[in-house]
Order: structure tokens, then C-alpha cells, then sequence
């Protein structure tokens, strides 16, 4: 009976143990995504000058460093983006309150420009291209299933309205953001249209393209509210044709690149640590 008692109470340990193991792995991958974010600003903290003056005197970061600065913003943008939004935010709202009553404009260095100052050194170090990549949270290969437009309205009453276009995908491969999605699993990424009123997307139903997006850090739904990464940045849309796609970035060719080709470069150029 004894021996009948204890196979049961080390069947319910096992049971536990399955169903709490992925709690854990959780729990893990978020403090992995916080842990970073901290360890980011810290190093804002630790290297940017916090005055304006101080900018005119140049500032050194040392390499060993700068390699740890890199591990730490792309874990904390791949991980947990909003987290970084939010900290961001958080900062912003601090260095307001700095103001004297709203007389004149913080005397220090808006948080936003000392993030822009540390991405500078990481340029400086492995070039803007690779930055760019490190900054963008979800990199994917989708199948464009269908296209709606939509109206904007901000949430601040005072806010702008603005077309919107809502573009309905699945995803076929991630090449970053695999934390986040499933491959055939069914998304909406959203856009501005005057986001792009200088040079109109062109893109058709029933085409596949690679899509470099981040939340809509408006909205900490889950990363249910998705648009895609700034225009004005050196990664852009891409369309792939017969497993070949149409960019000379980030191979440098002029030619069209297969797609296998594409990735194995993209995953040992970008994504190792």
C-alpha cells in the first residue's frame, strides 16, 4: 500500500513538473527581455552625457563594451519591445517635469536623443545597416492574403485622423521575432498612407514579401496591433518571386537573390550574437 501510495504522489510531482515547466520558460524569457532593457539604460546612464554642453567633448565607450551595449538593446528589442517603449516613455515624462513649471525646456538630454547618441556608437562600430536590423523587433516572409482600407483616429481627442491601410497575412517564415508568431499563423499589419504619400507601396494580393514590423507601442495588446517599421529606415519591404528576392539588401548584389541564400546570409550576418 505504501509502495502504491508513493507512485502516486511521484506521478502528481510529474504532472506538476509538465505543467509548470512552461510557465517557467516564460517567466524566463520575459526576465531575459527586462533584464536587458535595464541593463540598455544603464549603459545610457553609465556612457551618454547627460548635458548639453557636454556634447561638445567626445565621449568613449570601450570596445568590450560596446559589444555588451549591442547584446543588450537587440535582446531588450527582440524580447520586449513594449517594455523599452515604456521605459522610454517613463524617462520622457521625468525629463519633462525637469522644466521649470513649464517656463523654459529641460536643460539635460532628452532620453530619446541619448538612445540616438548610444545607436551612433553601435554604427560607428558595425555600420548602419546592421543597426537598422538590430532596431526592428519582427522581420518576416508573409503570403499577402488581402488588403483593407481603414481610417485612423488617434486616441488623444486632439489627435490626427488619416486613411490606413490594413494588410492581412500569413506568415510563411521568421527570420526574427519567432518568440512572438508561428509560421501559418494569420496577422494584420497595419500603415499610415502619408507615411509613404512620397513613394506609394505597390503591393499585390496573392504575392509574397519579406515585412519588417513592430507593435503599435500604443497598444499592449500582445503584439495583436502590429505596423510596419519606419519608412524612412534603410530596411524596407521586399517583394520574393519564385523563391527569389527582389533587393540588393542586405546581399550586396545586383542581381535577384534566392531566398535560401538570402536567409542563411541574413540569420549568420544578423541574428548570432
Amino acid at each position: 500500500m505504501l509502495k502504491d501510495r508513493a507512485k502516486q504522489i511521484s506521478r502528481y510531482k510529474i504532472i506538476f513538473f509538465i505543467i509548470l515547466v512552461p510557465f517557467i520558460m516564460l517567466a524566463q524569457n520575459n526576465s531575459g527581455g527586462s533584464n536587458s532593457v535595464c541593463a540598455f539604460f544603464e549603459y545610457i546612464d553609465k556612457y551618454i552625457p547627460n548635458s548639453k554642453d557636454s556634447l561638445y567633448k567626445s565621449f568613449i565607450i570601450p570596445g568590450n563594451e560596446v559589444e555588451l551595449i549591442r547584446i543588450a538593446y537587440q535582446n531588450a528589442i527582440a524580447l520586449n519591445p513594449y517594455e523599452f517603449k515604456a521605459k522610454l516613455k517613463s524617462l520622457t515624462e521625468e525629463w519633462i517635469k525637469t522644466g521649470e513649471k513649464g517656463l523654459h525646456p529641460p536643460v539635460n538630454l532628452k532620453p530619446a536623443y541619448k538612445i540616438k547618441l548610444m545607436k551612433d556608437k553601435l554604427v560607428e562600430r558595425y555600420g548602419e545597416d546592421y543597426v537598422n536590423i538590430l532596431s526592428t523587433p519582427i522581420i518576416i516572409k508573409v503570403f499577402l492574403k488581402e488588403i483593407q482600407d481603414a481610417l485612423y483616429s488617434s486616441q488623444d481627442k486632439n489627435g490626427p485622423h488619416a486613411r490606413q491601410t490594413n494588410l492581412i497575412v500569413e506568415i510563411q517564415e521568421i527570420l526574427k521575432g519567432k518568440t512572438h508568431f508561428n509560421c501559418g499563423e494569420s496577422i494584420s499589419i497595419s500603415y499610415l498612407d502619408w507615411w509613404y504619400q512620397d513613394n506609394p507601396l505597390s503591393l499585390e494580393v496573392g504575392k509574397s514579401y519579406l515585412f519588417p514590423v513592430e507593435p503599435w507601442y500604443g497598444k499592449n495588446d500582445n503584439f495583436k496591433s502590429l505596423i510596419i517599421k519606419d519608412p524612412t529606415s534603410s530596411i524596407r519591404i521586399l517583394e520574393i518571386t519564385n523563391d527569389k528576392i527582389k533587393s540588393i539588401f542586405p546581399v550586396k548584389s545586383e542581381h535577384d537573390t534566392s531566398w535560401l541564400e538570402f536567409r542563411q546570409y541574413f540569420s549568420t550576418t544578423y541574428l548570432n550574437n
